[in-house]
């Protein structure tokens, strides 16, 4: 996302890249970089971070002495990012924790988005959504408010520079508020057993 430009220029003024997006240097640039010429070689100078696509980059240099400006051959070139890397951390279950939080990590500085559906798969209905900053690595979001239930909560991260949404694998967790359900079976009374055994 930002490439570095080298080359070589003859005289001593300094060489300006100019980017353009798209395949060909026509219109407005994306990324202007300034390097000192050296009368031989220049560079390597980095760009800004770019989108993915594809960019044309040409360099010029300004005479020193009053001739017109030196122009290079232009180079044409491909980004292409993968989406973001992202990880939700297991939460404890079962548990009594109405107002669940979460955590993992996200490879992108963009926010992070903790979607919580209802039953044992990311095909339920949405049932809560909490935010994270994103860092570049660890994240933790704010709490979400859950009855009982069966969950699954999926994170997700859309990329900064239009490379796509990276998903985490799938969590699932049950939150349980009611008293368990128990059952005591009865036997046969009166009865010569002296040392019973129950079950339920």
């Amino acid at each position: 996302r930002t490439p570095s430009f080298s080359g070589t220029a003859s005289e001593h003024t300094p060489v300006i890249v100019s980017v353009y997006e798209g395949g060909s240097a026509t219109g407005t640039p994306v990324a202007q970089l300034e390097t000192a010429g050296t009368g031989g070689s220049w560079g390597p100078v980095g760009s800004s971070a770019l989108h993915d696509g594809t960019y044309t980059a040409i360099a010029e240099q300004a005479s020193e002495f009053g001739d017109a400006p030196g122009t290079s051959n232009t180079i044409s070139f491909n980004i292409s990012s993968p989406a973001p890397t992202v990880s939700l951390a297991a939460v404890t279950t079962p548990s009594r924790n109405t107002t669940p939080s979460f955590s993992g990590t996200a490879s992108e500085t963009t926010e992070v988005r903790v979607r919580v559906l209802e039953g044992s798969s990311a095909s339920g209905r949405l049932v809560a959504q909490a935010a994270a900053a994103g860092t570049g690595a660890g994240w933790s979001s704010g709490a979400v408010s859950l009855g009982e239930g069966t969950y699954t909560a999926v994170a997700e991260q859309t990329g900064a520079f239009e490379n796509g949404t990276g998903h985490s694998g799938e969590i699932h967790f049950k939150v349980v508020t009611s008293a368990p359900d128990i059952v005591l079976s009865s036997f046969k009374s009166p009865s010569n057993v002296r040392a019973p055994s129950f079950s339920g």
